[in-house]
């Protein structure tokens, strides 16, 4: 949540929401940082921003959000080739930092 008055500008963790789903996000992100390259590269990104282990975990949840998202609206299961085809079209810093396999 972003508050700002005047030349202050605050930008807060928002706490009321789904505390459950949250969780399970958190988990998500954290265990895909395992399986998937784009994740834990995008991952260490952030960690390399300063941000720390939550926040980098609550980034790669809402990267994870919007795809589940997309999937849900176009009715197709989850497919790596086609997240790293996007990826590629948009110019994803992900795969710049990625090591070459």
């Amino acid at each position: 949540m972003s508050f700002q008055s005047g030349q202050i500008h605050v930008v807060r963790f928002r706490r009321a929401c789904n505390r459950e789903l949250r969780a399970a996000v958190h988990l998500w992100a954290d265990a895909s940082r395992k399986s998937c390259t784009w994740a834990q590269v995008y991952y260490e990104h952030k960690r390399q921003e300063g941000k720390s282990h939550a926040c980098a975990l609550r980034c790669l949840g809402q990267r994870w959000l919007k795809i589940l998202w997309k999937m849900w609206q176009t009715r197709q299961p989850y497919d790596e080739q086609i997240h790293t085809r996007n990826q590629v079209r948009h110019g994803s810093r992900a795969l710049t930092l990625a090591p070459a396999t």
